[in-house]
């Protein structure tokens, strides 16, 4: 027996969908999604807000890109609890080594987005 479709849990399917179709080329759902996700709050979305970041990136949306980025940052910062002197660059390296991606090309990807963002990734 199936168990029914609760609101949390589509949130975390969407976490998931988000990434997913982001690898697939589909960059405008990918920021519709963690958009729908982190707007009211984007400074409790650290991870979210990469991804988003990197979503606006390929899509060439500057403004969004680099407003997408300076809460990926801010975000970071405050969860951060490594070296004090610590910026984006290793803020950029603590997330794509949380994103658990299994091959280079993916990684590359993600930071070939982030990078279009403006990030030094």
């Amino acid at each position: 027996m199936t168990q029914p479709s609760t609101p949390e849990a589509n949130k975390s399917h969407n976490d998931y969908l988000a990434r997913i179709i982001f690898f697939v080329g589909r960059y405008e759902e990918t920021a519709k999604i963690l958009k729908q996700k982190t707007s009211a709050s984007p400074e409790q979305h650290p991870r979210d807000m990469g991804w988003w970041t990197a979503a606006c990136g390929y899509l060439g949306r500057k403004d969004e890109a680099r407003w997408c980025a300076k809460w990926f940052v801010q975000a970071v910062r405050n969860y951060w609890r490594g070296d004090a002197n610590a910026g984006p660059p290793e803020y950029i390296d603590w997330f794509i080594d949380v994103c658990c991606l299994r091959y280079a090309e993916d990684e590359e990807r993600l930071r070939q987005g982030l990078r279009a963002a403006g990030l030094p990734a």
